[in-house]
């Protein structure tokens, strides 16, 4: 099982494998994984800090709709910043200082 040229469309030809290893494949679904268990982590902690439910970071998941996510969460006042959240065990709160 060689390597066969495929032919582009400028007439160039590369040897390329038919398929990817397994263990590439395996790599690559794993770090495509953790990858998303970081990032869906992050976002739990962020929006906890805020204030906010940390399921909400469900919704970054869903392409478009994170974008909107992203937007609200910035432009909008956070219930710690209303008196209405509790923050964190070792959060700094304005004035305790």
């Amino acid at each position: 099982m060689g390597l066969e040229p495929i032919a582009t469309p400028l007439g160039f030809a590369f040897p390329f494998p038919p398929v990817l290893p397994e263990a590439i494949r395996a790599l690559g679904l794993f770090v495509l994984l953790a990858t998303f268990l970081v990032t869906v982590v992050a976002y739990a902690k962020i929006f906890s800090k805020a204030g906010y439910s940390p399921w909400l970071c469900l919704l970054v998941l869903i392409p478009l709709v994170n974008w909107f996510v992203l937007l609200w969460f910035a432009f909008t006042e956070w219930p710690l910043e209303r008196g209405g959240g509790r923050p964190p065990r070792g959060f700094p709160v304005a004035g305790s200082l």
